[in-house]
């Protein structure tokens, strides 16, 4: 069963008590107060929750809670505000992050099947621009509410909801943090001869497997 076929607010409010259980100042009353906001959607729910219990420098969990209730919540709208609410905590308006936010994401949402970290950073090591030689933990590391694969390296990388998808590739929603525009075909390109010109000189197996042997099992639960 899905996350969004659990369709009433006393699921979701059992699932916000036990996330936030023990956590100090997250009581009876903030657990009601997250479960009516949340507007029967169990993914905001869920994501409320994590951005609650994530510690960031200088700032309570009461804060967070506090964050989460300022968010707009216009009917339709509610899990866009969580998603830039968790972005903005995460990436800021530091210009270099969000270039290479927008690179990463490009990245992983342009690749024709779902990769793992480690398929990426190959991949990345070899893009025409040495300026995108680093490796995606700088960006994906801080998103683990929002993608799957990020805390297991065997696991392909993809959006853990589809409408986060969605929201990055609509710039009218995701305004600053729009996916969109610069393409990196030239570079996926270039990087995926690179690899197949590797594996036609070598063609061993622990070096094929390197390169595509947890791709392929991260795919095969598309």
């Amino acid at each position: 069963m899905s996350l969004d076929d659990i369709p009433t607010e006393d699921d979701i409010r059992l699932y916000v008590r036990a996330e936030l259980a023990n956590r100090k100042g997250m009581g009876e009353t903030e657990v009601e107060q997250l479960a009516r906001k949340s507007d029967g959607l169990f993914e905001w729910a869920r994501l409320a929750c994590q951005f609650i219990k994530t510690s960031s420098p200088g700032r309570t969990v009461r804060e967070r809670f506090d964050e989460v209730m300022r968010q707009g919540s216009e009917k339709g709208k509610l899990l866009d505000a969580m998603y830039h609410g968790i972005l903005d905590s995460s990436f800021g308006q530091d210009q270099l992050v969000l270039t290479r936010f927008y690179s990463v994401m490009q990245q992983v949402l342009s690749t024709f099947e779902p990769l793992p970290m480690h398929a990426l950073n190959a991949m990345r090591a070899m893009f025409l621009d040495q300026a995108e030689h680093y490796e995606v933990e700088v960006i994906l590391g801080f998103m683990g509410p929002l993608l799957g694969g990020v805390t297991d390296a065997s696991k392909p990388i993809r959006p853990l909801h589809a409408s986060f998808y969605d929201f990055l590739t609509d710039a009218s929603r995701s305004r600053n943090y729009f996916i969109g525009g610069q393409t990196m075909d030239v570079n996926l390109a270039s990087a995926s001869l690179c690899i197949l010109h590797i594996l036609d000189e070598t063609s061993t197996k622990d070096q094929i497997y390197y390169w595509t042997g947890n791709a392929s099992e991260g795919s095969t639960g598309k």
